[in-house]
C-alpha cells in the first residue's frame, strides 16, 4: 500500500522535523499586528547547474539590502553551482540538492528552499518574510525596489488558479471534493511555507501525495483526474496547495480562499500555445506580443525537436490526441514593444527565456524610469 511505503520516510522526517517545530510553533503569522511594507523577499531558485542570464539577475539586485531580500538555489548539479563564481558574487545560498523528477516530484526542491530560508537568522524577528519560486529561465519586468514593494505590501500567499473544471475531483465521505489546481510559480507567505515545509513527504509515486483532511489523511490516489491537460499525468500543481490546505469542498471553492490568507493572483507570465492555459495571459498583452515582428518564439515545441519542425509538429499532435498540453512558449528574441508592454503589465517575473540566447534592452526597459 502506499501508505506503508511511506512509513519510513514519515518516521525520519518526524525525528528531523521535532526540533524545527519546537521553533517554529510560536510563530504564526500575524497578519493584522504587522507593519505594512517589512520582512524580507526570500527568491527561490530551481536551477539545473547555474542560472543563465546572470549579467541581467546581477543589475536587479544591484544595491540589493540583505535584511529586505535573500537569494536561495537548489541545483540540480550542485558542484557545478558552488563552483560557479557569478552566482558566489550574487550572493546565491545554496541548499543540498534533494532528488526530483519531473511529473512525480518538484515539490522537494521547493520544500527543501524554503526550509533552508526560514532557518535564515534574523528570520525569526519580523514574521512577514515572503517566499518566491523562481526557474532558472525566469527573468524580473520590475525593478527590485518595485517587486519588494508589491509583494512586503499584503501578508497572503498568492497563487495562480485553474478553472474549477480543471481540478482533479473525488467523492469522500460523500462529500464531492476537489484538489485545487495552480501553477507551479507561486509566492508564500511564512506560514504557508512553515506548514509545507512540515508536511510535505517526498514519496516519489505519480499523484501518490497524501494529503490533510478531516484530522486524518487522504492519498491523492483517490482523485480523478481530468482527461484534458498534463495533469492527465503530472500532479505537481496540485501537490503543494492540498498539501497546505488539503482537498476543497464545492462550499469552500464558493467562499473563496481569502479567508485561509491566499490571494488569487499571478505574479510570473508563462506563455502557452494552448488554449487552456491562455487564461493566464490578458488578451492585450497576448496580442502585443503575437503582433510584434521583433519577437520570436519557440512556440512550445519540445527541446529535442526545436531545430527539427516536422518531428515538433508530429510530437504536438500526438500531445493533443492524448490530451496532453505540450512546453511553455520559449522567448527567443524580444521586440521593443513586447519589452514595453511587459514592463507596464501586472506581472513582477516572465518565462521562459532562452539559455545562449542574448535580449538586447532589456535591462533598460525593466530597470530603468517608468515610460508613461
Amino acid at each position: 500500500m502506499f501508505v506503508a511505503r511511506c512509513t519510513v520516510h514519515t518516521l525520519v522526517l518526524a525525528l528531523s522535523y521535532a526540533v524545527y517545530e519546537a521553533i517554529s510553533i510560536q510563530r504564526v503569522l500575524d497578519a493584522n499586528g504587522a507593519e505594512s511594507g517589512t520582512g524580507t523577499v526570500n527568491f527561490l531558485f530551481l536551477l539545473k547547474d547555474g542560472l543563465p542570464h546572470l549579467p541581467i539577475w546581477e543589475e536587479f539586485f544591484a544595491g540589493a539590502d540583505g535584511s529586505t531580500s535573500a537569494l536561495w538555489a537548489h541545483c540540480e548539479n550542485y558542484s557545478a553551482c558552488a563552483n560557479d563564481t557569478g552566482l558566489n558574487k550574487l550572493g546565491m545560498q545554496l541548499v543540498p540538492t534533494v532528488p526530483s523528477e519531473r511529473c512525480v516530484d518538484l515539490v522537494s526542491p521547493e520544500v527543501q528552499l524554503m526550509r533552508h530560508a526560514l532557518r535564515r537568522p534574523g528570520s525569526f524577528d519580523i514574521g512577514r518574510d515572503k517566499f518566491v519560486l523562481l526557474s532558472d529561465t525566469t527573468l524580473p519586468l520590475k525593478p527590485l525596489s518595485t517587486v519588494l514593494g508589491a509583494l512586503l505590501a499584503t501578508t497572503t500567499t498568492d497563487f495562480c488558479f485553474f478553472p474549477l473544471k480543471d481540478w482533479p475531483d473525488a467523492s469522500i465521505d460523500g462529500h464531492h471534493m476537489f484538489l485545487a489546481k495552480t501553477a507551479q510559480w507561486a509566492v508564500f507567505n511564512e506560514e504557508h511555507a512553515r506548514t509545507l515545509v512540515q508536511t510535505w513527504l517526498p514519496c516519489h509515486e505519480i499523484f501518490g501525495w497524501n494529503m490533510p483532511y478531516a484530522g486524518n489523511s487522504v492519498s491523492t490516489q483517490a482523485f480523478n483526474r481530468p482527461l484534458t491537460g498534463s495533469d492527465r499525468r503530472c500532479s505537481d500543481e496540485v501537490a503543494v496547495f492540498a498539501s497546505i490546505f488539503g482537498p476543497m469542498s464545492q462550499s469552500d471553492v464558493g467562499q473563496g480562499f481569502e479567508r485561509f490568507g491566499v490571494s488569487s493572483a499571478c505574479h510570473t507570465l508563462t506563455l502557452f500555445q494552448w488554449p487552456s492555459r491562455k487564461i493566464f495571459v490578458p488578451d492585450g498583452l497576448q496580442q502585443i506580443i503575437d503582433d510584434d515582428p521583433d519577437t520570436h518564439t519557440d512556440g512550445g515545441l519540445p527541446d529535442a525537436a526545436k531545430g527539427d519542425l516536422l518531428t515538433g509538429l508530429k510530437d504536438v499532435l500526438e500531445g493533443l490526441k492524448n490530451g496532453i498540453e505540450g512546453h511553455p512558449t520559449t522567448f527567443l528574441r524580444l521586440g521593443n514593444r513586447t519589452l514595453q508592454a511587459l514592463r507596464h503589465s501586472s506581472f513582477l517575473f516572465a518565462r521562459k527565456f532562452e539559455r545562449g540566447f542574448s535580449f538586447p534592452g532589456f535591462s533598460e526597459v525593466m530597470f530603468g524610469p517608468e515610460d508613461d
